[in-house]
């Protein structure tokens, strides 16, 4: 049986849209808590190439 790869290929031109398309995916609704999924969350501020936030209501 020949395997075929069924991930379809993105073409994203660079990691800046990348990311930007991945942050639009994961918080489509806005930034929430995954713990009380409150709306309620600061920004830390940049992790590597990542957006940190915590939350006021259960920090």
């Amino acid at each position: 049986m020949k395997s075929e790869n069924l991930v379809p290929k993105l073409f994203v031109p660079d990691e800046e849209k990348a990311m930007d398309f991945l942050r639009h995916v994961r918080w489509s609704s806005g930034v929430y808590c995954p713990v009380c999924k409150s709306f309620e969350v600061y920004n830390r501020g940049v992790q590597g190439k990542s957006r940190r936030y915590s939350c006021n209501v259960v920090d």
